[in-house]
């Protein structure tokens, strides 16, 4: 019952969070007297799923002499 309490929570976070993002697009695109986001998807609302996918997919560059683990755990913590 708690799993599944944790998982309806996050859900729904998640969803809101799309939503404020979705938002925040619209409004500031009618404030710049711009078209906003309504390519993606129905009214636009996959516009934050297509960005996260492109951040998560996004090519790294790890310099050679760094420590990999510190290099990759240091944004992780801050």
């Amino acid at each position: 019952v708690s799993i599944l309490k944790a998982v309806l929570i996050f859900v729904v976070l998640v969803l809101l969070t799309l939503f404020n993002i979705w938002w925040e697009r619209r409004v500031v695109a009618r404030m710049q007297h711009r078209i906003g986001p309504n390519v993606h998807g129905p009214f636009g609302l996959l516009q934050s799923l297509a960005d996260g996918v492109k951040l998560a997919l996004k090519e790294d560059i790890t310099p050679k002499s760094a420590d990999k683990v510190i290099f990759f755990l240091a944004p992780v913590l801050s």
